[in-house]
């Protein structure tokens, strides 16, 4: 996986990651998208690293979506941690440890899925702690 530390625009400059609302056909709004964005030519693009689910959302809405607004932290567990450090929940620990604080939340809420036989919960969760996990080592490089 690409550092996004590393990650360029094509003027030559480093591009930050920042949390924006994005409009879709004019009708939906989706709050807290992760998007790279370059100071200096003011270019931006969505992470890719949150592209396909929010390829998922926006294709969920069908062809002619009604107005409506999404945070799309609620779909996305990359965006639901940059949102909360930007919101400056937690901050009183590592952000490793608020990460693990965070794992561990979504497994006992897997093991109540698991105990109530919620097939379509547990498939949930198991989604975020796989983008948590997966996402984990570009949490410390947002500029919260």
């Amino acid at each position: 996986m690409k550092d996004p530390l590393t990650n360029r625009c094509k003027c030559g400059q480093p591009m930050e990651i920042r949390l924006r609302t994005l409009i879709f056909s004019a009708m939906v709004e989706i709050q807290n998208v992760p998007v790279q964005s370059c100071q200096q030519c003011r270019k931006s693009i969505v992470c890719p690293e949150v592209k396909p689910d929010l390829k998922e959302l926006i294709n969920s809405l069908g062809p002619e979506p009604r107005q409506q607004k999404f945070d799309f932290a609620d779909y996305n567990e990359y965006a639901n941690l940059l949102r909360m450090i930007s919101d400056g929940n937690q901050l009183d620990m590592p952000i490793d440890e608020w990460i693990e604080e965070r794992i561990n939340q979504l497994l006992d809420l897997m093991l109540v899925a698991r105990s109530a036989h919620d097939k379509r919960w547990l498939e949930e969760l198991e989604k975020k702690l796989s983008q948590i996990t997966k996402h984990r080592n570009l949490i410390d490089v947002f500029p919260g």
